[in-house]
């Protein structure tokens, strides 16, 4: 019976440590991921600042004037991909929108924000020009009654803006999407990626 009862609270200790365990673990390395992705943060923002100074934008995705969608280069991809521990599932970059404030402008070498997913099954990170989180960073449309308006971003007028993060005209920004990697392959032979938006926002907070 003594044997029983030791069992039983051995039993239940397990059920109570193992959880707790794993939290741990699982934290460390959410800890451990984030620093790599301020790490990153700091390599990328140099990158597009030497993009900036000699102009080198991506190939316009919808080949359309006024467009707010790049693929990142040969050279951006090389710069940033080396401060990650693998390569990314998903890899997005905003920044200031070349179509709008011109590809060596100051907004244009600026990382507005960041959404990146280590694997599938991983959550996004979101960096919203002030911190990182799960959080999905846009909300559907500009401050349109009843939607939640504390999301980083919206759209409006053809362009992403962030909310409260102003330009050098003193405007939220105008951000364009500079596609890095997406399903884990590099997005620079084309191919349409606006079904990633749905898949990433399914897993974020």
């Amino acid at each position: 019976m003594e044997i029983i009862v030791v069992l039983v609270i051995l039993a239940i200790l397990a059920a109570i440590a193992v959880p707790t365990t794993f939290g741990y673990v699982d934290d460390a390395k959410e800890v451990r991921e984030l620093a790599k992705l301020r790490e990153s943060l700091i390599a990328s923002q140099v990158t597009f600042v030497k993009s900036a100074a000699f102009g080198e934008i991506g190939k316009d995705v919808t080949n359309e004037t006024g467009s707010t969608n790049y693929y990142l280069t040969d050279n951006q991809n090389k710069s940033i991909q080396k401060y990650l521990d693998t390569k990314p599932y998903v890899l997005i970059y905003g920044i200031g929108a070349p179509s709008y404030y011109g590809g060596t402008s100051q907004e244009a070498s600026n990382v507005y924000c960041i959404i990146y997913q280590k694997d599938n099954n991983s959550k996004p990170w979101y960096y919203d020009g002030k911190k990182w989180s799960h959080r999905y960073l846009w909300n559907n449309d500009g401050a349109k009654p009843g939607e939640d308006v504390t999301r980083a971003m919206y759209t409006i007028d053809g362009y992403n803006r962030m909310r409260n993060v102003k330009d050098s005209k003193n405007e939220d920004a105008r951000v364009a999407m500079c596609y890095g990697y997406v399903y884990g392959n590099l997005c620079q032979n084309g191919g349409s990626y606006s079904e990633i938006w749905n898949v990433i926002k399914k897993l974020s907070e």
